[in-house]
């Protein structure tokens, strides 16, 4: 699912609608071209490659910086991150639906979301006297 809105410069010079899902979508949607939603049967932004990068950091635990190529840079990989979590929860938070399948996706979603969150924010300076006069 990390494919889904990573965009096309993970394919590098693979094709940008390769693997199992831009193949069964393309198959599914009959290869139909829908500006701004569909190309040739696959989501817009639709990247492969991405789900191998995001299963490198979060499954191996690789450095973005290794993972960085002349096209592929450091935020398309935060931003396929960012969007790859972004899927998940809307999974996670999605209506329950009477069929086994959804169910143990929306629950590995949750797992997901619970043990790959992403760190936590550094704890900024506080502000000078100056700073802290300008903001009020």
């Amino acid at each position: 699912m990390a494919n889904l809105r990573a965009g096309p410069r993970f394919a590098g010079d693979d094709a940008p609608f390769a693997g199992r899902l831009g193949a069964l979508c393309a198959k599914v949607y009959d290869r139909a071209d829908l500006e701004g939603y569909l190309s040739m049967g696959v989501p817009a932004e639709y990247g492969a490659g991405a789900s191998e990068i995001v299963r490198e950091i979060i499954g191996h635990g690789t450095a973005i910086a290794k993972l960085q190529t002349e096209t592929l840079r450091t935020g398309d990989i935060e931003r396929a991150l960012i969007e790859w979590r972004s899927v998940l929860r809307h999974i996670a938070l999605a209506p329950d639906y009477e069929w086994d399948r959804w169910r143990e996706l929306r629950s590995a979603a949750a797992r997901h979301i619970e043990t790959n969150a992403p760190a936590r924010l550094p704890d900024l300076p506080p502000l000078t006297a100056a700073q802290r006069r300008n903001a009020q």
